[in-house]
């Protein structure tokens, strides 16, 4: 069965689409910082380099890791859902 829309709910179509697009993408660099970005600002004044905080989203042998996003750099813009700890 075929579907006629009118050009607005094309557009409307058009738009999920992209937006879907942008959401992956976005999602994708979040993780990509959160996982393998260095933070290279001194730790507490010493000389070491801070640890990846790493995405709770992020998977290891299907299974999800697990933790709170409480530390991550990047919760502010990330797409994903949080979990906060408490």
């Amino acid at each position: 069965m075929q579907y006629l829309l009118t050009e607005e709910e094309m557009q409307e179509v058009r738009d999920l689409r992209k937006n879907a697009v942008h959401q992956e993408a976005l999602k994708n660099v979040c993780q990509h910082v959160a996982n393998d970005m260095v933070d290279l600002r001194p730790a507490n004044g010493g000389g070491s380099l801070t640890l990846p905080c790493g995405c709770i989203h992020e998977s290891i042998f299907g299974k999800a890791t697990g933790g709170y996003c409480d530390f991550c750099a990047v919760s502010a813009i990330c797409p994903l859902p949080k979990r906060w700890s408490k």
